[in-house]
């Protein structure tokens, strides 16, 4: 009997410790799927982020680039050709020897762009009731606090920048994603025809720099992140 007994308590003992061992595995790849799911939810939010920064600073180095690319232009022809600063033109698709986008090869020679469309604050320019939105302008109406004298310079301006574009645009222009503020209005979008106008002066929270972006809540161009470029100092 005592044998019988023992050997029917080594089966129990045996057979709970094949549960408990059990459980335990289970608790363990139960544990390991947890980890794993929270670890690739990390690693995806990461990715995402990380990557609308990197949108973000790409588009923002399109927009400057181009921008000097239009300065280098501008100071070409005023330099080879021969322009004065009133027979410099933007006109997509004109001709002439001060024509910055001219393709004959008598002007700038410089491709006509436009902004890429990820970096436009689109809904921001639809609430300010603006038209300015997804468009390079130039214009002669606006002095720039700092670029030169108080006369109104030339200035290469894009409205409705998203704020992550216009944070990264001023890490390249002045080191710092910091955005400063313009509570007057600083520009409307009026094609540069020759002659120049101090319709407005555009002077920044902190120091102006001749180019960067800042955050305005004027009516012109309207409340939202906008970039400018002083591409002729007067």
């Amino acid at each position: 009997m005592r044998l019988v007994y023992s050997k029917i308590r080594e089966r129990s003992m045996n057979s709970k410790s094949r549960n408990s061992s059990g459980n335990m595995l289970i608790l363990i790849l139960v544990g390991i799927a947890l980890f794993a799911a929270l670890a690739m939810a990390i690693t995806r939010n990461n990715r995402y982020d990380n990557g609308s920064t990197e949108e973000a600073a790409l588009n923002a180095q399109l927009i400057t680039s181009y921008a000097e690319k239009v300065s280098g232009t501008v100071q070409t022809l005023m330099t080879q050709n021969r322009c004065l600063s009133s027979q410099i033109g933007f006109t997509n698709g004109s001709t002439g020897l001060c024509q910055v986008f001219d393709q004959t090869g008598a002007g700038g020679g410089l491709p006509y762009q436009s902004p890429p469309a990820a970096a436009v604050d689109t809904a921001a320019a639809t609430a300010a009731g603006s038209s300015l939105g997804g468009s390079y302008y130039y214009e002669g109406n606006v002095a720039v606090t700092n670029a030169g004298s108080s006369s109104a310079d030339l200035v290469f301006v894009m409205a409705f920048v998203t704020q992550a574009v216009c944070a990264q645009i001023n890490q390249i222009t002045s080191n710092s994603t910091t955005i400063p503020n313009v509570a007057a209005d600083a520009f409307d979008g009026t094609p540069y025809a020759g002659s120049f106008s101090t319709a407005y002066t555009l002077t920044t929270t902190g120091t102006t720099n001749s180019s960067g972006c800042f955050k305005s809540t004027g009516s012109k161009p309207g409340t939202g992140y906008h970039y400018y470029s002083v591409l002729l100092a007067n």
